[in-house]
């Protein structure tokens, strides 16, 4: 997982991001039109792990914060 990644305790489903797919090992973006879905059947799978439509989240980014790609 990615240092530069959020605790999903931290995170709000109403703003764009990316988030962690720890299940498939891929950073997927977030688009706040999935929050009404994700605040209806988000569970904590354990602490940190959020289950959402077949995915574990563990981690999120704001957009802005992204590291630079290297050269």
């Amino acid at each position: 997982m990615s240092p530069y990644l959020k605790p999903m305790s931290d995170f709000d489903p109403s703003e764009p991001s990316l988030v962690h797919d720890r299940r498939h090992n891929r950073t997927l973006p977030w688009s706040p039109d999935f929050r009404r879905s994700f605040e209806r059947y988000a569970r904590e799978r354990e602490p940190g792990v959020i289950a959402y439509e077949g995915l574990e989240l563990d981690g999120w980014m704001d957009i802005e914060e992204l590291p630079p790609k290297p050269n």
